[in-house]
């Protein structure tokens, strides 16, 4: 219910679930992750009161890079009466299976996944979730009358027919993150380099915004984060291709001069 009913995110998180509640004059009710980035439960637990409806978990969890606690998840979901959306958009990069294998167990489970990271078809905007029946027949009586579009279909089945390029593809990305990062960590200018589930990872670095600033002047694009709790002076770096992955170590390198 707009102006009476809450969600509760623990950040820092993807900023858009902000955006959704905002959007809904929903209020938000904010739990800090921990110094290991995991879920705080008993904080979360907490928050929850009457009016809690939602409890968002990304997971890998953006911009962080690492997965919850499947036992944390799952100790939400036994606690509280609210959904705990679990987003695993990033999940495929991890080599870990889905919670949605919980759903029977926990019907206040939602899974939410998309074509839009792995499968590398963001421009379509197709994702779906994972529920019990009970809470996709409410999701069928709120949604729009109109379905997928016939482009975004056939993208869809083409992309998911040929699932073994998409598996060569993360194999590639998972292969690039560490030798990046393993790299990275020789850098002065890098303090830390967190341990990533994602096709990005987190670095914490002495100045991310002169990094920032540097790194555009050569047409190479990160993330500052520092603007978030616990993240000041870190950037969040996206793993490409190994070409651009080869661009950005020689830049760092001639930036840590």
């Amino acid at each position: 219910e707009p102006g009476s009913d809450n969600v509760i995110i623990p950040e820092p998180t993807y900023g858009m679930y902000r955006v959704s509640a905002d959007i809904h004059n929903v209020s938000v009710r904010v739990s800090i992750l921990t110094d290991e980035f995991q879920l705080d439960v008993q904080e979360i637990l907490q928050r929850v009161n009457d009016s809690t409806k939602i409890i968002f978990c990304c997971s890998p969890n953006n911009p962080t890079g690492n997965m919850f606690s499947r036992k944390d998840l799952l100790q939400l979901c036994a606690s509280t009466e609210a959904l705990i959306v679990v987003d695993e958009a990033y999940i495929e990069f991890a080599g870990s299976t889905s919670i949605a294998e919980y759903i029977e167990e926990h019907p206040n489970l939602i899974v939410m996944r998309t074509l839009s990271k792995s499968w590398g078809l963001a421009g379509i905007r197709l994702g779906y979730c994972i529920a019990h029946p009970t809470i996709i027949e409410f999701f069928k009586k709120v949604k729009a009358p109109y379905n997928v579009n016939s482009v975004s279909a056939n993208f869809a089945l083409t992309a998911l027919n040929a699932i073994n390029e998409r598996q060569t593809i993360v194999e590639v990305i998972r292969r690039e993150r560490k030798r990046l990062m393993s790299r990275l960590t020789s850098l002065q200018c890098v303090r830390r380099v967190f341990p990533s589930d994602a096709n990005f990872f987190l670095v914490h670095v002495d100045d991310a915004a002169t990094l920032y600033l540097k790194l555009i002047e050569k047409g190479i694009v990160i993330r500052d984060r520092s603007s978030e709790p616990k993240l000041e002076n870190c950037v969040r770096i996206t793993v490409g291709t190994p070409e651009e992955n080869d661009a950005l170590i020689t830049a760092l390198e001639e930036f840590d001069k």
